[in-house]
């Protein structure tokens, strides 16, 4: 199963609807490279994950509605850090680097499959995730392995196939 589902009360939707249907402002807070230097602030974080050369950077930039807000490269493996965006002054978009394969030596490779589980496992302000999917590649041990453990932890969770056109 890839997408779970929360229970929310209606005021709680509405309030989201309202704060959250539109994107009016966004705003690159940083790129972290440590789990240790991230944002401290009350705010709900949604990851955007995804193997590498998915298409992370552009369905943000079509979600955000800026073309040149995240770096889109034609290179798996470009993002190396977990970049944050402020929308709408009220939560985080989190683009996380692509897992799998990637034009890196195999110890880069480890440190940012390190820093994604850092991310993930210590992050109590996660509050859901957008996973991205290739539709001309079969899953991968770690897309399952994710979606897994999107399951255990009843993650909400929206899953996006990509490169469709």
């Amino acid at each position: 199963m890839i997408g779970t589902t929360a229970t929310l009360s209606r005021e709680s939707y509405l309030m989201g609807r309202s704060q959250f249907s539109k994107i009016s402002s966004c705003r690159l807070v940083g790129s972290f490279f440590d789990c240790r230097q991230l944002p401290r602030d009350h705010r709900a974080q949604i990851a955007v994950a995804g193997r590498s050369n998915v298409g992370k950077s552009t369905l943000l930039n079509v979600l955000i509605g800026c073309p040149k807000v995240a770096r889109v490269s034609g290179t798996p493996g470009k993002t190396r850090s977990l970049t944050f965006f402020l929308i709408n002054d009220h939560f985080y978009l989190v683009d996380l680097p692509g897992y799998g394969y990637a034009k890196a030596p195999r110890e880069v490779r480890k440190q940012l499959k390190q820093l994604i589980e850092d991310y993930l496992t210590g992050n109590d302000r996660l509050a859901g995730m957008v996973l991205l999917l290739d539709c001309r590649r079969d899953l991968t041990d770690e897309d399952m392995q994710l979606v897994a453990w999107l399951a255990d932890q009843a993650l909400p969770t929206l899953a996006v196939v990509t490169k469709t056109d």
